[in-house]
């Protein structure tokens, strides 16, 4: 069924989450969730877990986005990512902004499933061994750039399609802006009361032209690190979770970053991820997973 989901956003520009509700704007969503759902407030083995929700949006099926991960970092802040290796996940750096050395040991990583606790007899389980945001990252009430991670798992994945990403860095005289192109957001929503869909969630959403982004977003945005993008039609879609993708064909585009306003009215913020391909390669080659035993 529809939910209509809101809460309050910190401000009226602001990550896709978190875990302060303290806010001057309403920031709303709309999903369709799974009959079973948590009850407000009820945690997730012990915590409570905000999201964010895709109106309109249909439920994945197995198989079709193996590389898609959920993440929950500390008590507070959960997540989507996504497989690009054996042992590396993409994400967004807001995701990990305050992460400590405790919350790596307690960090909760499912893979490959559709339920968000993991339970499916698909998912794989990990823990996070590092966490690695841009250097460049910076993030304030006005602007938030460089919003890309990285995540180190515990011990290899095998056997899981990766995500697959652009091939031309945003430098190239040849790379693609994606404008008007129709892409795929992923993620887990919620509902009215604040609890959670069990079950990952697709929408359909159109990557704007890089006019519309900065009459909406003109003081940080940069066309070559990000791009924007809302719902088709009268969809009024919004993006998944903070740190998923947004693909194109197939190939990961974007990754859920920020917004503002109500859903569907103006478009949210992706990082661009062509981007960043070569601090992406250097990262995993200077970070591989830690030693076994």
């Amino acid at each position: 069924m529809n939910i209509l989901v809101c809460f309050l956003e910190k401000s009226m520009q602001d990550p896709h989450c978190g875990s302060s509700f303290l806010a001057i704007g309403w920031f709303c969503l709309v999903g369709f969730v799974h009959s079973k759902s948590l009850a407000a407030g009820q945690p997730i083995n012990g915590t409570n877990v905000p999201s964010i929700s895709i109106y309109g949006g249909t439920p994945a099926v197995a198989g079709e986005f193996p590389f898609m991960a959920s993440l929950l970092v500390g008590s507070s802040s959960f997540c989507g990512a996504t497989l690009i290796g054996p042992s590396h996940l993409l994400t967004a750096a807001h995701c990990i902004e305050n992460a400590t050395d405790a919350d790596l040991k307690h960090s909760k990583i499912s893979i490959n499933g559709l339920n968000i606790l993991g339970n499916d007899t698909t998912a794989i389980k990990r823990n996070a061994s590092k966490f690695i945001k841009h250097e460049s990252y910076v993030h304030t009430k006005l602007i938030i750039d460089h919003d890309i991670a990285i995540v180190v798992l515990s011990s290899p994945v095998k056997n899981i399609r990766f995500s697959s990403l652009p091939t031309k860095p945003a430098d190239s005289s040849t790379f693609s802006t994606y404008q008007n192109k129709t892409a795929v957001a992923t993620g887990w929503g919620g509902t009215q009361s604040g609890s959670l869909s069990w079950l990952l969630l697709k929408a359909n959403l159109t990557i704007q032209t890089t006019a519309n982004c900065l009459k909406q977003y003109t003081q940080d945005f940069n066309a070559v690190f990000k791009m924007c993008a809302k719902g088709l039609r009268s969809q009024n879609t919004c993006p998944g979770d903070s740190g998923g993708p947004l693909m194109v064909s197939g190939v990961q585009v974007g990754i859920v970053s920020y917004g503002k306003g109500a859903c569907g009215t103006i478009p949210s913020v992706f990082t661009r991820v062509s981007a960043y391909l070569n601090w992406i390669s250097t990262t995993l080659a200077r970070n591989p997973a830690p030693a076994a035993g």
